[in-house]
């Protein structure tokens, strides 16, 4: 007997003992199967809010009528295949059901259950504590055998909160693969319970650090952009946001600086999308370390970036800007090659009672007037900017009625001959009316007209124009048309001109070309390939407004100009030095002459200066003395009694006898 008790007590104790302990491991167990399961459930549910939200459209009409449209509906069903959600329940604020995802099983409650008031719904919204439970169901033949129920809250694609989802998440797999892991840890020996508490810690251990990474990564998807590393549009104006709240605890002001790439698109296809992407990350990469660790960067588009500086002045405002500026001018070398690029930015400093947005706004104005300006730029934003927006807007339309309706008007300059005061040709000069009687200078609707793409359809209304007009004129009498640099771009020019000749019947040799020197400082090929196509062709072509630019002799001896027109300021120079400008425009006539070029000076406006640049051999004499822009009716009736005069001055010299 003593010696079946000594077996038996420490038989038991150890019976005892693993006993405890093979209870401890099963609760164990399933209290850890059913934490890991609640957590990939919430994580899992996390992740399919964020594709419900971004992919179900107009998901606050959704709310607020309980009626999903035909294409609502199909993205539901889209919504529920995807991941683990087998269900859904989409509620309002004040926790009555909006809709479900199997609305078509259970239309008979929309008149008594769907109107209840979920309380659980109404605590998530307004705590924003995800309300979630494990459930058994193998004993109802519409679920999983095992299944989550999570209450979260759900969002608009802007981040707003709109209501509250009540997801099903079919967990029976999840939950059966851990239960295997576990199952054989509950019968094991004694010595190896010690190792079952340790494995289960292990992957409780390994699951919660999953859940955690699984969590950032949603995270850094939701906030961040994937490309770039910085912050995506959603998050960053939620944090401007959050700092214009914050702003009557700065000292200083808010900054904000909107910046786009120049020539993005130059970039992209010189350079393949691969270089295009290295650029985008060049320029956040070199935004990030140029700005202070308070502020914040969020790509708002394809090449657009925008800065937040809180509490920041003036100064320091636009010292970053020109940092930012300056650093990603620098080249990239990407692949073997080397990437050079440059930006355009909208500066802003927001002081006192504003909005986000309209910061926001006044930024992106800004960023409008710097690309006007031209590339490379900074403009800070001024009062009035908006009228300017307005102005430019009107003008904007206005030129594509005038081309859609032919509302331009050309005028027509005489040019003439020093000596006999005889008309050699004209300039044809276009005009845009304004909605008065006056017209819209070309210096301010030409240079739009560039912008927004239309100028080589205005440039070929004025050719068409212009030789329609010249036809009715007697030879040799020539027309000068000015062309704008971009109407060299596409390559189609020769081919313009030359059909316009054809259809016209205009002889080559009367028609002069006015190009300016900012047409040739890029010495594109493509520029003198044109010229000397149009100069075998028999056309005239002049370097216009000659002295305003460069004036590099380069440029006049590599395109070989016919004509060379002194601009109208050196003869205002006149009335400051006039020996001086005397020298300077005998100096550019012996050049154009010694390079075989005809010389004509603009802006001849008195008797004196018809007399000075008559002494000094220049060809053609243009400006108000002769004649002011006039209609193809006056210009007619100009060359009419031109003639008639020069015929009666003929007659005067002739003697009598030969007159008789």
């Amino acid at each position: 007997m003593s010696q079946l008790r000594a077996f038996l007590v420490p038989f038991l104790m150890v019976t005892s003992i693993m006993a405890a302990l093979v209870t401890g491991v099963h609760y164990a167990v399933n209290a850890s199967v059913i934490k890991s399961t609640k957590q990939e459930a919430a994580q899992k549910a996390r992740q399919w809010i964020v594709y419900f939200s971004n992919n179900i459209p107009n998901i606050e009409n959704l709310i607020e009528t309980g009626d999903p449209s035909v294409k609502q509906m199909e993205l539901i069903q889209n919504a529920v295949a995807f991941g683990d959600v087998f269900r859904f329940k989409l509620f309002r604020p004040d926790g009555t059901i909006a809709t479900i995802s199997d609305e078509m099983q259970f239309r008979a409650e929309k008149g008594s259950a769907w109107s209840k008031i979920n309380k659980k719904a109404i605590a998530v919204f307004k705590t924003g504590v995800a309300n979630i439970s494990v459930n058994d169901g193998t004993k109802k033949p519409d679920r999983p055998d095992l299944y989550v129920e999570a209450y979260v809250r759900a969002f608009a694609p802007d981040g707003k909160v709109i209501g509250v989802l009540e997801i099903y998440v079919d967990q029976t797999a999840s939950a059966s693969i851990i239960k295997i892991n576990f199952s054989k840890l509950e019968v094991l020996l004694p010595l190896l319970c010690a190792i079952a508490y340790l494995i289960p810690s292990l992957l409780y251990v390994r699951r919660n650090e999953q859940a955690r990474q699984a969590e950032v990564a949603v995270r850094k998807l939701s906030e961040f952009d994937t490309l770039t590393g910085v912050f995506n549009r959603r998050a960053f104006s939620l944090r401007l946001e959050e700092a214009f709240d914050l702003r009557e605890e700065f000292s200083s002001g808010i900054g904000v600086i909107f910046i786009d790439v120049d020539d993005f698109k130059i970039i992209n296809d010189e350079n393949g999308h691969a270089g295009g992407d290295a650029f985008l990350r060049h320029v956040a990469h070199k935004i990030s370390h140029n700005i202070r660790e308070s502020d914040i960067v969020g790509r708002f588009g394809g090449d657009e970036f925008v800065i937040g500086l809180p509490d920041i002045d003036h100064h320091e405002l636009i010292a970053i800007a020109r940092r930012v500026l300056a650093e990603v001018s620098l080249p990239l070398d990407h692949d073997g090659r080397t990437i050079s690029g440059g930006l355009s930015l909208g500066v802003y400093l927001s002081c006192g009672k504003q909005t986000t947005d309209a910061a926001l706004r006044a930024a992106d104005l800004a960023l409008y007037h710097a690309k006007e300006t031209g590339k490379g730029s900074m403009v800070e934003y001024f009062e009035g900017m908006e009228r300017a927006m307005i102005e430019r807007r009107v003008l904007e339309k206005k030129l594509r009625h005038a081309l859609k309706e032919s509302l331009f008007e050309l005028n027509y300059q005489p040019l003439t001959d020093p000596d006999t005061k005889q008309i050699l040709g004209f300039e044809a000069l276009l005009r845009l009316p304004d909605d008065g009687d006056n017209y819209v200078g070309p210096d301010v609707f030409v240079p739009v007209a560039e912008e927004i793409g239309l100028i080589n359809e205005i440039g070929a209304w004025t050719l068409n124009e212009a030789i329609a007009t010249a036809c009715e004129w007697p030879e040799p009498l020539f027309i000068s048309i000015n062309l704008s640099a971009k109407q060299f771009e596409t390559g189609d020019l020769v081919d313009t001109i030359r059909n316009a000749l054809s259809s016209s019947r205009f002889r080559a040799q009367r028609l002069e070309l006015e190009v300016t020197e900012s047409l040739l400082i890029s010495d594109s090929a493509m520029v003198e390939e044109q010229i000397n196509q149009l100069k075998s062709m028999g056309i005239s072509i002049a370097m216009d407004d000659f002295g305003t630019g460069y004036s590099s002799l380069g440029y006049l001896w590599k395109y070989g100009f016919d004509k060379l027109k002194i601009d109208r300021s050196f003869l205002e120079g006149f009335n400051v030095d006039a020996t001086r400008q005397k020298d300077i425009i005998e100096t550019i006539v012996m050049l154009g002459h010694k390079m075989g070029m005809k010389v004509t000076a603009e802006g001849v406006e008195n008797s004196e200066q018809h007399s000075i640049l008559t002494e000094l051999k220049c060809d053609q004499l243009q400006g108000f003395l002769f004649g002011r822009p006039m209609s193809a009716s006056d210009a007619a009736l100009a060359i009419k009694n031109c003639n008639e005069a020069n015929k009666k001055a003929m007659e005067e010299k002739q003697p009598d006898s030969e007159v008789a």
